[in-house]
């Protein structure tokens, strides 16, 4: 089984302050239990970067649970350049309006016909519309674990 999973859910795995931390370290538990392919698209280490930057700017914030893209812990990830192979690749013009950033996880699943892992509520919305199954956190866990 192959997923992509947006920064969205990344950062829950990695910031110990999220709300969602801990159902987001079970899910990452699950997945390498599982032996499932991860995929990002590459842009997605610059929002991770972001993100994490952003939950330091308060004191006590945003500390990381595990080194990032370690080979064993929390995940490994499979990254895709955006590049002109991916134009040719991935472009797909029937997707509706999505921000650029959103956009290359719709692709990316779109084109593998894999899940999409999301807490974004506009993404969730665009990739469920083109015939994407997308899920948030909980979803997929209780989904599996049914």
């Amino acid at each position: 089984m192959e997923i992509v999973i947006d920064a969205s859910v990344l950062v829950d795995i990695w910031v110990k302050s999220r709300p969602r931390h801990q159902i987001a370290c079970k899910l990452a538990k699950y997945i390498k239990e599982q032996h499932i392919d991860v995929f990002i698209p590459m842009h997605a280490l610059l929002e991770l970067k972001c993100a994490i930057d952003n939950e330091r700017q308060s004191p006590g914030k945003g500390d990381l649970s595990k080194k990032i893209f370690n080979k064993n812990e929390p995940l490994e990830i499979n990254t895709i350049s955006i590049d002109q192979s991916f134009i040719k690749n991935y472009l797909d013009l029937s997707v509706p309006y999505i921000k650029a950033g959103d956009l290359p996880y719709i692709l990316i699943a779109k084109k593998k016909k894999s899940y999409l892992l999301t807490e974004d509520k506009e993404q969730y919305k665009v990739a469920s519309s083109v015939g994407i199954t997308a899920f948030k956190i909980k979803e997929f866990l209780d989904t599996k674990n049914s």
